[in-house]
């Protein structure tokens, strides 16, 4: 019943006054304070991206009508959980986070002007004290004057919690500090908070997950001190979600005592909630105790708290459920009527973000106008608006002109005397691209309101956007099969091209033509691109994807590393942004609507608040988010960092507009190769079906294939089927085209048979044709108008591979890479080497091209004879004391509490306070050196959380050390990691994993293979397949003495460990 009244009244209009939320905008982790006459309300600045600022801090003197004021420090890109206390001297200090770390500023004032505190270093970094990762800095002041500091985040592993600390007078550094562990403080997760009533102290706090319903506050009492000891109450927790979700995630709080009356204020999730949790609002609410001074549980409500003091406003709101209506809403969630309702937990907001939108009242009358209170959506970007009035709508004139304005407020207030029936507000442009057209309240009085209604300084001018629709549009359906290409122009009203440094082939494929791309290949535009911020799009690709791997990004316009700014569209599988990667929350997958080798429209559409992602017409994925794309200075396509796409792409639009569901076009064939055939399709040494890529459903069922004159061909056969060539006699503007060989010593050539019949042989008129007499490499029927392409006739060579032992009888062959080549070893593969399970009889390698062109086959010799050996590890208590035989020695810092050690035949390394990225301290490493080529493997079994598979942040496994180069094969449980391949020097590090979490693959392997490096996993140490990433090219490291062994990190203050079993060893013998 609830329910289905708050719905009621959020869809139409009811007036109970409700006070909750408690401003008007998107802000968090609030901080309340009275000085003097006014109440302070200092707040993250939530929707900005992560807590992204301004500063600002939000006013009022009757608890109900507050002004926002912009504040001159911090500047940072975080601003996070504010707080500000009076200190020692009288002072104001300032203390906010960023990132695991609080810093601090001082004022006279408690709005600033703000000077930072040491030069704007951290006044606490992460981990001052062991297990309180740094953030969320809470002051107390007790009755004696001593004034505490309260700090910490994600104290739910064990031994974390929560620090307190008693501040010395210069306000940064600590006199004592102690934990309180989440032993004592029950699911602490972050945000404490302390006040004292009646001679009893409250510690509070928030648990749960921050961006969805578990959020809650739960509290300790202590009738001793900040420090403790504490006890916890059976109540907890004492704010929690309501019964009907409209109040959801509540959390983050602090405490105001006022005429003897206690009010939490804290933040929640927006109505309807955001994806992510980080459109948060402010709420107040009654804190009642017991007759033993037990917190009561609170009744979190809409109607709020109400006037605290004397109404700075006290007029009658003339727009106050009035008639209403506006040039769009974009769904019943955003009515026009909720910018009339005086409600900060309903807004209005026009369906197109792109363009201006107005909102209009009917106050009912003619009447008397001075006052206008805007409150736009965005409290901390500016708008650019008129308003205007009338008296019948048909003649309007101006009230306010802010057509010009790049200041921020909340509210905007604008001033003048007129009379008028109607009023109307036209929002012109934002100052972020795409920011939504949205209003929380108009408010219209006929008195000229008094006060300070502050702005912030002049911001930056708007982008100059211009609509030109279809932006981007590269197609390949006017290309030939076998055209190369290094550039191509782009349609679309940016005009340009991309190029790219090494050519692309076109293929055709069940009747489509697409660019291939190898994985490997990067195409760049030569023009910037316009869409940035929240603007809208939309963006529509064509693919075929043969095998779709984990990141396959296909188009990226940004280049940022920041949440929320990335612009990355790809085909892969990845659960959480195997679709769209804008970073954090906002990614989105296909859930498994992505098929292989089948050709797919993508369509991925923003419209400044929904992003939808269909495949072949259906939506698969969908979510609310507000966008900050930074884009790069170009377009780019087939590659992003490490990963790449390997597929072929028909088409691609980019469009400035967001597309409804029904404007999305069909998927649809090329029509001007019915059939199309190439022998690289076929296997060598048996008859086999010859499958039509053209769009007609054709099979010819029974060829072979050969090489032939250094090409992949079927030779001597009569294989054109009947209804090929009466499909050639009824559409006589068709022909047949041809990659052949005649077999009389000429060379390959290009055979056309013209739908009137006539016959040309490169170029020359024939007057017959038998297909058994010829060799054919490719063949079709097309009915387009371009001319037959040149042939490229390459000869191919391969060279320079090399066989190499791995383990037991298996053999690694590696080959020199060439570009756009593939490799036969026992089957074609684009990899330029391959792992067999055992040693051939012979190895032979060979190539081939795109065209099909092929070399002669290259005979490798066997491998060298390798030492292999499985190492034995002794019950010793301490390897770092007395390293045992085989092993040459250990590294880490001594100051590290670190292990190795063995115990029934395995090999256990633990350490605490460490890591191995060559920033921090480093953890346990045991390592034998060795020169030349080796393989070295190990099988891990037993990690930290192994138990209950809680995730942790050790990282365990094999590392390879030169000496500028490391190389590791780890597993790291944490974040769902799973496996992880580090390549990494002591400036940089590049790291990548296959996502599998506690699903890992316990066997580990590094090979070196001269220049090369092979990092392999296994579920059984017999059938390997290579980690993401590998293998590594390090020429640098080819002849080094290098050092190989086993690694430990904690990456945190949690002692964490790993143990191995089955370490093995294979070298060359020398």
């Amino acid at each position: 019943m609830k329910k289905i009244l708050f719905l009621t009244c959020l869809f139409f209009n009811c007036f109970a006054q409700n006070r909750n939320p408690l401003v008007p905008g998107y802000f968090a982790d609030p901080t309340i304070k009275k000085i003097g006459d006014t109440f302070y309300l200092y707040a993250t600045t939530d929707g900005t991206g992560w807590g992204g600022g301004p500063a600002q801090v939000w006013t009022s003197k009757d608890f109900v009508n507050w002004t926002i004021q912009p504040m001159n420090w911090p500047n940072t890109h975080w601003y996070w959980a504010p707080d500000v206390t009076k200190g020692y001297d009288g002072k104001y200090y300032l203390y906010y986070s960023q990132p695991v770390e609080i810093f601090a500023g001082q004022s006279e004032s408690p709005v600033g002007p703000w000077t930072p505190i040491d030069s704007g270093k951290a006044i606490i970094p992460n981990y001052m004290i062991p297990g309180v990762i740094t953030l969320d800095a809470q002051t107390f002041t007790d009755d004696d004057g001593s004034i505490y500091m309260f700090w910490g985040t994600w104290g739910i592993y064990p031994e974390h919690g929560c620090a307190v600390g008693k501040l010395n007078p210069d306000m940064k550094t600590f006199s004592k500090v102690e934990l309180i562990p989440n032993t004592v403080a029950k699911d602490f997760f972050e945000a404490p908070f302390m006040f004292k009533k009646d001679g009893i102290y409250y510690f509070m706090y928030s648990s749960g997950r921050c961006e969805d319903h578990t959020y809650r506050v739960q509290y300790l009492k202590s009738t001793t001190g900040p420090f403790g000891p504490y006890e916890y109450p059976d109540e907890n927790p004492i704010l929690v979600t309501n019964e009907d979700g409209t109040v959801h995630g509540p959390g983050h709080h602090s405490v105001q005592e006022h005429e003897g009356k206690y009010y939490i204020v804290y933040h929640r999730h927006n109505n309807p909630h955001s994806n992510g949790g980080f459109h948060r609002q402010l709420a107040a609410d009654l804190l009642e105790f017991d007759e033993k001074g037990n917190i009561k549980k609170v009744k979190p409500t809409h109607s709020g708290i109400g006037l605290l003091g004397p109404n700075q406003i006290p007029y009658t709101n003339l727009a106050l459920g009035k008639t209403v209506k506006a040039s769009s809403e974009y769904n019943l969630h955003f009515q026009a009527s909720n910018a009339a309702d005086d409600d900060n937990g309903t807004l209005w907001r026009a369906k197109d973000n792109m363009k201006q939108a107005w909102w209009q009242v009917d106050l009912g009358e003619v009447i008397t106008i001075q006052s206008i209170l805007t409150q736009f959506e965005y409290a901390t970007y500016y708008y650019q608006y008129r308003i205007e009035y009338s008296t019948d709508q048909k003649t309007w004139k101006t009230f306010a002109d802010r057509s010009q304005n790049t200041t921020w407020g909340s509210p905007m207030a604008d001033f003048n005397q007129v009379q008028a029936r109607y009023i109307r507000i036209t929002i012109l442009e934002t100052q972020q691209p795409g920011l939504p057209r949205g209003i929380w309240n108009v408010k219209i009085f006929k008195e000229k309101i008094k006060g300070d209604f502050p702005t912030s300084s002049p911001q930056k001018e708007p982008v100059v956007r211009k609509h030109k629709d279809l932006l981007v549009h590269l197609s390949a359906s006017d290309l030939l099969p076998g055209e190369k290409l290094k550039s191509l122009s782009n349609d679309g009203a940016m005009g340009g091209k991309f190029s790219a440094a090494n050519q692309a082939a076109v293929e055709i494929i069940e009747g489509k033509k697409g660019i291939k791309f190898q994985g490997t290949d990067l195409w760049t535009s030569n023009f910037s691109f316009p869409l940035q911020g929240n603007s809208s799009f939309t963006l529509i690709y064509d693919i075929f994807n043969p095998t779709i791997e984990r990141f396959e990004p296909l188009i990226t316009w940004s280049r940022s590393p920041q949440d929320l700014t990335k612009a990355t569209f790809g085909a892969g599988y990845d659960a959480q942004s195997g679709a769209v990667t804008h970073g954090g929350w906002a990614d989105l997958s296909f859930k498994s609507s992505l098929k292989e080798n089948k050709w797919q429209r993508i369509a991925i559409t923003f419209d400044g608040y929904m992003q939808r992602v269909y495949v072949d017409g259906k939506e698969v994925s969908a979510s609310d988010k507000m966008l900050f794309i930074r884009p790069d200075s170009l377009i780019t396509l087939g590659r992003n960092g490490t990963e790449g796409f390997s597929g072929l792409l028909a088409e691609l639009r980019i469009y400035d507009r967001a597309f409804e569901p029904n404007e999305i076009p069909s998927l649809e064939s090329d029509k001007d190769w019915p059939y199309y055939y190439t022998a690289r399709d076929l296997d060598y040494k048996k008859r086999q079906g010859w499958k039509n890529r053209g769009y007609l459903q054709m099979e010819i069922p029974s060829v072979e294939v050969e090489d032939y004159d250094g090409k992949m061909a079927v030779v001597g056969q009569d294989f054109i089927p009947a209804e090929a060539m009466d499909y050639l006699k009824q559409n006589p503007h068709s022909e047949l085209r041809a990659v052949c060989n005649p077999k009389n010593g000429e060379n390959w050539g290009t055979l056309q048979l013209k739908g009137n019949g006539s016959i040309l042989w490169k170029g020359q008129k024939i007057t017959t044709f038998k297909p058994t007499e010829w060799a054919f490499q490719q063949w079709g029927i097309y009915t387009g108008q371009k001319p037959p392409l040149a042939l490229q006739g390459n000869v191919l060579k391969i060279e320079g591979c090399k066989a190499f032992y791995t383990s037991g009888n298996q053999v690694l062959v590696q080959c020199i890479p060439q570009d756009g080549l593939e490799y036969y070893f026992d089957q074609w593969q684009n990899r330029n080497y391959h792992l067999y399970p055992q040693l051939p009889e012979s190895i032979q390698v060979k190539v081939r091209d795109e065209e099909g062109n092929v070399s002669a086959y290259l005979n490798v010799p066997p491998p060298s004879i390798q030492k292999e050996k499985k190492v034995n590890i002794p019950d010793e208590k301490d390897f770092l004391e007395n390293l045992p035989e085989f092993w040459d020695g250990t590294q880490g810092d001594k100051n590290v509490e670190a292990y190795i050690r063995g115990k029934n035949g395995q090999m256990e390394l633990g350490s605490v306070n460490s890591s191995w990225d060559f920033v921090g301290k480093k953890g346990p490493y045991i390592y034998k050196e060795v020169e030349g080529n080796f393989t070295f493997s190990a099988k891990l079994t037993d990690i930290i959380g192994s138990a209950e598979k809680r995730n942790t942040a050790t990282e365990t496994g094999i590392m390879v050390q030169g000496s500028s180069t490391y190389l590791q094969n780890t597993i790291l449980t944490g974040w769902n990691i799973g496996n992880m391949s580090t390549f990494g020097t002591q400036d940089s590090r590049i790291q990548r994993n296959n996502g599998l979490g506690w699903n890992y693959y316990p066997y580990l392997q590094i090979q070196k293979a001269d220049e090369y490096f092979h990092l392999r996993i296994s579920r059984d140490g017999t059938n390997w397949e290579d980690l993401i990433g590998s293998p590594f090219y390090c020429p640098e490291l080819k002849n080094e003495k290098l050092k190989i062994g086993l690694f430990h990190a904690s990456n945190n203050n949690v002692k964490g460990y790993g143990t191995f079993d089955y370490i093995q060893i294979i070298t060359e013998r020398r």
